[in-house]
């Protein structure tokens, strides 16, 4: 994978642009989230269905799959991911999009082009 974690004296980033299924990883998403100050994570497609092809063979998560891993989550800890990665396909991409404004609403972030961070 493509993963790393970015570390400063005061803050830390997990950087997932490109990932297998989250159960394909040999770490545990959930607690990596928990450990850093910023999360940005894979969202290529937002769910099963979106392309016309059998979405099985593309490994990517969908950004329904992170949801229900982070549902039991606290607003803190989902306050904490940036969605990166879009495929074109994908709705959440559209800032005025239903789904985008309903993962907003649980506390999901979006990553916007030239966007800073401070580490």
């Amino acid at each position: 994978g493509s993963e790393m974690c970015i570390r400063d004296r005061n803050k830390s980033a997990l950087f997932i642009p490109d990932i297998n299924k989250w159960e394909l990883w040999n770490r545990d998403i959930v607690n990596e989230v928990m450990s850093v100050d910023y999360a940005f994570l894979d969202a290529t497609f937002f769910q099963d269905g979106e392309i016309n092809r059998p979405m099985s063979e593309i490994p990517h998560p969908f950004i329904t799959e992170t949801l229900k891993l982070f549902e039991n989550e606290s607003r803190e800890v989902k306050n904490k991911i940036y969605f990166i990665h879009f495929n074109h396909t994908n709705p959440a991409l559209q800032s005025n999009s239903k789904e985008r404004n309903e993962l907003e609403l649980l506390g999901f972030r979006f990553a916007t082009e030239g966007q800073r961070f401070k580490l």
